[in-house]
């Protein structure tokens, strides 16, 4: 089969819905689930390393959003407390399917908008009105299943507004946390052992995300104060908090606007999303040019992903305005295999799907589908192994046979679905499990 996209989408409504996307053909099917509750805006997907065709979904509430048009969260607006959820997600070429709740964690949280796995197995949890981090877990990736650890980062100020938690890639299991503060503002360094704040990068304006080039030692930073994505000189591994280390602590290179000159004064520009490809070449931006629903009927322009060529030192060069024909691009991102462009915006309720070509860096439309006021994307592009979760329906069917008689065609496909069977049964046993269904 050609290579297949699962799509996670959180909503601000009580539904995450799970997409089947190609490459070729676009969205090819779509299920919902409601075992996360309302407003998944902290959202992570965690492939099991074990099984390319299994996953993991968290999420949880974010108890500060204020209203479903537009994403915005305000203390005013807090209401009951989070509750961390996770739960299993199997797929196949035919469909994706999100399964009961395996873990539920009731969590002091304020205004959760973003979430991170570390290798250690915590999760990372943002809390942006409350403007400090939750470290939970550790997740089993096999199971779903979540640890009882569960710590807090101090909050910097009262200003104080966490809105990213991520990791350098690079730096092996034990790397350290990336808070974004984006109020303070500053990154902060984190260590996950005991969330603790190691160090502090002061950044000159209100910030959204942090982004590290695949190779170079080169971050990219959203600017979502000043409608820009900066780039920043950004030694690997946090190496200049290191006692031994030359390294000088990061710097702020250039700047670069993430969306065209304004046509018409109401049009904002405050960018959400920084996307970079595996291969270091090619960067995405995304941005919002209005917050509420009324701007559909005004002059404001709608949304543009801006595509960037990166040269060799990381910097940054423009090559196309792509109009998603929405107005507030709550998240972009690139698939798992760097073939597709995804976005959602709140205020159309669209999920976008751009096909990206690997050459030239550019997008072309490839398919959309409504999604009432998403928040989030996760994805990752399924293998070819079918594993445990499901029943034989997960399992690939028999390939067709070719000549023979038709006597001996039927006793062959009896044959592959026998020892399809007599598999998943062994795995059962060995694993004291039982396949749950595929679909309901």
């Amino acid at each position: 089969m050609s290579p297949t996209t699962v799509v996670a989408v959180g909503t601000y409504t009580s539904a995450l819905y799970v997409f089947f996307v190609s490459r070729h053909t676009g969205i090819l099917s779509r299920d919902s689930t409601t075992v996360f509750g309302w407003n998944q805006e902290a959202m992570v997907m965690v492939p099991d390393p074990s099984c390319n065709t299994e996953a993991t979904i968290l999420a949880i509430k974010n108890n500060c959003a204020c209203s479903v048009s537009n994403g915005r969260s305000e203390a005013a607006c807090c209401n009951t407390a989070g509750r961390l959820v996770s739960a299993r997600l199997s797929a196949n070429e035919w469909g994706a399917k999100v399964h009961s709740p395996v873990s539920e964690i009731a969590l002091n949280v304020s205004g959760p908008i973003h979430m991170t796995a570390h290798p250690s197995g915590l999760i990372g949890i943002a809390n942006f009105i409350g403007g400090y981090a939750n470290l939970v877990g550790p997740l089993d990736v096999a199971t779903g299943a979540l640890g009882s650890t569960s710590m807090r980062t101090t909050k910097l100020a009262d200003r104080s507004l966490m809105h990213q938690m991520t990791s350098d890639p690079k730096c092996g299991p034990g790397r350290r946390l990336l808070g974004i503060d984006a109020d303070y503002p500053a990154v902060l360094v984190i260590d996950p052992a005991d969330a603790s704040i190691l160090g502090i990068v002061r950044m000159p304006m209100r910030t959204r995300r942090l982004i590290l080039h695949p190779t170079l030692p080169v971050a990219y930073v959203i600017y979502e104060g000043g409608g820009k994505v900066a780039q920043w000189s950004w030694p690997r591994c946090e190496a200049w908090l290191n006692a031994t280390s030359v390294a000088a602590p990061p710097t702020e290179v250039a700047h670069f606007l993430t969306a065209p000159q304004k046509v018409d004064p109401s049009t904002l520009n405050v960018p959400s999303s920084f996307a970079i490809s595996a291969d270091g070449r090619f960067a995405y931006t995304c941005t919002r040019t209005a917050f509420t629903s009324m701007y559909k009927y005004s002059n404001a322009d709608t949304a543009k992903v801006g595509v960037f060529a990166v040269d060799g030192n990381g910097t940054l060069i423009h090559l196309q305005w792509f109009d998603t024909g929405g107005y507030n691009t709550r998240d972009c991102r690139l698939a798992a295999d760097d073939d597709l462009l995804l976005t959602v915006d709140v205020i159309t309720s669209k999920l976008h799907v751009f096909g990206r070509d690997a050459e030239t860096g550019h997008l072309s439309e490839l398919d959309s589908k409504e999604v009432p006021h998403p928040t989030m994307i996760q994805s990752w592009t399924l293998g070819s192994d079918y594993c445990h979760i499901g029943s034989a329906a997960t399992a690939p069917r028999p390939a067709p046979l070719r000549g023979g008689s038709g006597l001996s065609v039927a006793l062959g496909v009896l044959v592959a679905l026998v020892l399809v069977t007599a598999a998943k049964r062994a795995w059962a046993v060995a694993h004291g499990r039982r396949s749950a269904p595929f679909m309901s």
